[in-house]
């Protein structure tokens, strides 16, 4: 039985829409982002994530993670089963959606897993909006 060959990811994007054309597959990425303000917590956040994988061959079954970095608690996952590719020269194009809700202010990874193993991950930071600019004074006019 020959070894199927491990995927590897060539980019994870986290996007407010993605938009998948109908008759020709092509992906538009609306919002790409690596931050997200929540001005309050908890927030619910129904995230996009476009992943272009290579080096595979094959069927796989693809599971994805959302983890806080500070904890390493899982707060979500997804599966995506039967995805194939007829070669290592053939690109797959992942376009997920996940719903997630954030507790707590900090960093968290999106992983690509194959058979158990992370074999990509992309870090997203929740954070709460910056303080407002301060309040401008009235400039001085001088007198002569």
């Amino acid at each position: 039985m020959t070894k199927q060959p491990s995927p590897s990811a060539r980019a994870i994007l986290l996007a407010d829409q993605i938009i998948v054309e109908a008759g020709t597959g092509k992906k538009s990425l609306i919002g790409i982002y690596s931050n997200l303000v929540a001005p309050t917590l908890p927030t619910r956040q129904l995230l996009h994530v476009y992943a272009l994988l290579v080096d595979a061959a094959g069927t796989y079954d693809f599971d994805l993670e959302l983890a806080g970095l500070e904890t390493g608690n899982v707060i979500h996952r997804g599966r995506m089963e039967k995805v194939f590719t007829p070669g290592p020269g053939v690109p797959i194009e992942l376009v997920m959606r996940l719903p997630a809700e954030f507790t707590a202010y900090g960093e968290y990874e999106f992983r690509l897993l194959h058979q158990g193993r992370i074999f990509a991950a992309r870090k997203l930071s929740v954070m709460p909006p910056p303080p407002p600019p301060p309040p401008k004074t009235a400039g001085r006019h001088r007198q002569n």
